[in-house]
């Protein structure tokens, strides 16, 4: 690997060589986006050996995981980040998929945000909030209740009284449209939003509470 800065030593693994044809702040915000389609486990190793440059000692001792099994995880990472829906973040960054638009620098809890604005600002499209979710699991049940999300009483109270009773109802809920509600303190927009994560759920417009 070459001596490169991150995020461009982790572009150089998945794409073969480093980008360097968009901004490195569309490129920084797309890869990270990207890595929270990652679970917990895969995420951390990636961003401390790229991001913090572990050595594989510190990565074990960090992780609690033997070397080898270290090797095997980030294995099964890389490829998952080799796979079109991922890559295509490493090609083109944040803006992926969205068109040329305005990249705008403030983001709302971080890269999330710039995501969801550019879905707004891009030739003044609609995009639905349900054509860009990825799922953990291509086979799982959104049309399910939302006791499945294991929500505390008032965040799921909440969804019941504006008529969100599946999780499917719940990822039809734009950004804009969240940013209406004043009748429920933002905490209980994380809880709801790191379930849905937690469910294997991502890119929702939930994300921006995570």
């Amino acid at each position: 690997m070459k001596n490169l800065d991150y995020p461009q030593n982790l572009v150089e693994v998945v794409l073969g060589h480093p980008n360097t044809e968009i901004s490195k702040i569309e490129l920084v915000a797309g890869v990270a986006f990207v890595l929270e389609s990652l679970n917990t486990h895969m995420s951390d190793l990636v961003r401390l050996k790229y991001s913090n440059q572990y050595s594989k000692s510190q990565l074990s001792i960090a992780m609690f995981m033997p070397e080898s099994e270290l090797d095997r995880l980030e294995e099964l990472a890389i490829n998952k980040l080799r796979e079109p829906e991922r890559k295509i973040y490493f090609e083109k960054g944040i803006v992926a998929r969205l068109g040329e638009a305005k990249f705008t620098e403030e983001f709302k809890q971080g890269f999330v945000y710039g995501y969801l604005q550019q879905a707004k600002d891009s030739n003044h499209e609609v995009f639905h909030p349900l054509t860009r979710i990825v799922l953990d699991d291509p086979m799982l049940d959104l049309s399910v209740d939302i006791d499945m999300l294991g929500l505390s009483e008032e965040p799921k109270s909440w969804l019941r009284s504006i008529g969100r009773n599946t999780i499917k109802e719940c990822l039809s809920l734009s950004f804009d449209t969240l940013s209406e509600f004043d009748d429920i303190e933002e905490k209980g927009f994380s809880e709801i939003a790191k379930k849905i994560n937690d469910y294997g759920i991502h890119f929702s417009d939930w994300d921006v509470f995570l």
